[in-house]
C-alpha cells in the first residue's frame, strides 16, 4: 500500500481527527497505527480527474465504515483530494488531504 505514494509523500487527514503526515513512511506508520487491527471499507467513486502531462489532480467521493476492536464505530462520508505524479513510467500520489462532509459515529 505504502508504495502507491511518493517517498516525500504529504498526507493531510486532520479534517477526520487525523494528523498531517510528511513522508511515505510516516503517512503509513500513523494509519497503521490507527487503523491497523480495524474492521473497515473504504469506497471512493466518482472521480474529477485533471492530467496535465506528467502531473495529475483528482478529488473522489468517499464513503467509509470503520468498526474498531472496542467496539467504537464510524461511517464517514468526505472528498479525497489529491496529486499524482508520474516519474520512470509509474504514476504514485504525491499530496492527499481527505475533507470531510459529515461524520456519524
Amino acid at each position: 500500500w505504502g508504495d502507491l505514494f511518493t517517498e516525500d509523500f504529504h498526507q493531510d487527514v486532520s479534517g477526520s481527527g487525523g494528523g498531517v503526515y510528511e513522508g511515505r513512511e510516516a503517512a503509513v506508520a500513523a494509519t497503521r497505527a490507527a487503523i491497523e487491527t480495524t474492521r473497515t471499507c473504504h469506497q471512493v467513486h466518482s472521480p474529477e480527474i485533471v492530467i496535465d502531462g506528467d502531473r495529475a489532480s483528482a478529488v473522489w467521493a468517499s464513503q467509509d465504515r470503520l468498526i474498531w476492536d472496542d467496539g467504537r464505530t464510524m461511517t464517514g462520508w468526505g472528498h479525497y483530494h489529491e496529486d499524482y505524479v508520474k516519474a520512470n513510467g509509474r504514476w504514485r500520489i504525491a499530496r492527499q488531504r481527505l475533507t470531510r462532509l459529515f461524520m456519524e459515529a
